[in-house]
């Protein structure tokens, strides 16, 4: 039987489809990025050459300030019209200076990612001009429920103006976004009239703060609590379940303008180290996290500040470090992990040394390719650990 020359050719293509194997496409790099909430430059062609900087040391992520809150430094090569507010384009809050589509341009052509890094309860900008939308606390020293100073994230209005900012902030040609770590509640946080009507709904349970908290004692002037009810860990389960899901909306509008966008959600490190605390002290619960379409889990491993609030030796806090690392890469694995180093001491606000700094990486990434990121990087941070880690040099 003759085949006719169009067949044969439609037979032969089949066939290669059949025996040609898959195109093995390269997987993505580590995300290697520095976190900047100031840079010294007073133009953006010094930007420009310190961002190349950057590239040259092997960073090929930018996560960047993109608001101004009352104690933040302004940038020296922005133009600042507010006091505060963001560096970007909307409709939902004051712009001090759209600076973030010259940065985005800047490093997309020279081949990099930039991530803009973002607010939800700590807005200066939303909180002074509308008192009524902070949030309640509970008074440890007076046993009462008084004004905060961060929003009341339960509240309709402040939700809705959070997924306007955030749609807008989507709009430029960015990679991705980083939650401040302020999307947390304290354990003395989140006793609005909407989030108690909320919980008594959703559970039976009034959220009254006079059953939640055993032994109020006072030291040194502050007031703590030695132990917590049952009813205080409904409470806090509750209040961890509705961050995770108003983090979500915030996503949700997000990619509704770009569906491709990528988030980071900053951990604290007790999240990771000691969850039952973190649920208590912050209202953060991985577990209930990992149930959200998060892209990167941001673990803010900072070892000086570990060891300061723990007490431990460097020989724990490392042998921590360690721990971490292999605790959130078993929850989550290890391409959606963002290991946080510090570089600076907070308290002198001073480069820590480039050998301490080296510890603490060796003892996060134990010899694997691991999403870094370095916080806050300055003009004083040395570039050579920052290569080093990157580039897979000895460190």
């Amino acid at each position: 039987m003759k085949i006719s020359t169009k067949l044969f050719s439609i037979i032969l293509f089949i066939g290669i489809i059949l025996i040609t194997p898959p195109v093995a496409y390269p997987a993505d790099n580590p995300l290697n990025s520095v976190q900047i909430s100031w840079i010294g430059c007073k133009n953006f062609d010094e930007v420009e050459e310190r961002i190349l900087k950057f590239k040259t040391a092997g960073v090929n992520t930018l996560i960047i300030r993109v608001f101004q809150n009352k104690y933040d430094r302004f940038y020296p090569f922005a133009n600042p019209k507010k006091e505060t507010g963001v560096y970007f384009n909307t409709f939902y809050a004051p712009v001090v200076d759209d600076i973030l589509e010259k940065l985005t341009e800047i490093t997309h052509r020279n081949n990099m990612k930039i991530f803009a890094w973002m607010t939800t309860r700590d807005s200066s900008w939303l909180i002074e001009n509308n008192p009524a939308l902070l949030e309640s606390i509970y008074d440890l020293k007076d046993k009462s429920i008084i004004k905060g100073e961060k929003l009341n994230i339960f509240n309709p209005e402040v939700i809705e103006i959070l997924k306007g900012v955030y749609k807008d902030l989507a709009r430029y040609d960015i990679d991705g976004i980083l939650f401040q770590d302020d999307l947390v509640l304290r354990h003395t946080e989140g006793y609005s009239n909407e989030a108690r009507e909320q919980f008594n709904k959703d559970t039976g349970i009034k959220a009254d703060p006079l059953i939640m908290y055993k032994n109020i004692y006072q030291k040194d002037g502050r007031y703590y609590v030695s132990s917590y009810t049952q009813y205080f860990w409904k409470w806090s389960e509750w209040k961890s379940k509705r961050l995770s899901h108003i983090a979500s909306e915030i996503m949700s509008a997000a990619r509704e303008v770009n569906p491709d966008l990528q988030f980071a959600i900053n951990l604290y490190y007790e999240t990771v180290s000691s969850p039952r605390d973190a649920l208590a002290w912050l209202s953060q619960n991985i577990n209930e996290l990992i149930n959200h379409k998060f892209d990167y889990y941001a673990v803010m491993s900072y070892h000086r500040q570990m060891k300061r609030e723990l007490g431990f030796s460097d020989k724990k806090i490392y042998e921590m470090l360690s721990m971490m690392t292999d605790s959130i890469i078993d929850k989550v694995g290890t391409s959606k992990i963002l290991m946080k180093v510090q570089v600076m001491d907070w308290d002198t606000q001073l480069s820590i040394p480039e050998g301490e700094i080296e510890t603490a990486i060796n003892s996060i990434k134990n010899g694997r390719d691991i999403n870094l990121s370095f916080v806050p990087v300055t003009e004083d941070t040395p570039l050579t650990i920052i290569e080093k880690a990157f580039n897979n040099s000895p460190l």
